[in-house]
């Protein structure tokens, strides 16, 4: 017993290291992968909101002169399906060169 192996304990088992959190694992680390998932989400969730927000937009003010409840539906339906909407209104004003 002259030798001392750091790998071994006094009484010759292998050392383990014993986490003292209640699921045993331990969260002083964070994953790199969780953190840019995240990051990646939530960029994702802040350019779809900001093109709600724009489809919104563009769907109650296309026209003034219809009422409340188409405006409000119509821009219900902008928001919820934005992608579509833009690339719709952008077809629209495209070929048909109208607003």
């Amino acid at each position: 017993m002259c030798d001392i192996d750091d790998s071994k304990d006094h009484y010759g088992f292998d050392r383990i290291n014993i986490s003292c959190s209640k699921d045993g694992k331990n969260k002083s680390k964070k994953s790199i992968v969780g953190i840019v998932i995240g990051s990646i989400l939530g960029i994702l969730f802040l350019i779809y909101l900001g093109l709600s927000i724009f489809a919104g937009y563009y769907a109650w003010t296309e026209f003034p002169s219809e009422s409340i409840i188409n405006k409000l539906l119509k821009s219900i339906v902008g928001s919820l399906f934005s992608p579509f909407y833009l690339f719709y209104i952008f077809l629209k004003i495209s070929f048909f060169k109208a607003k």
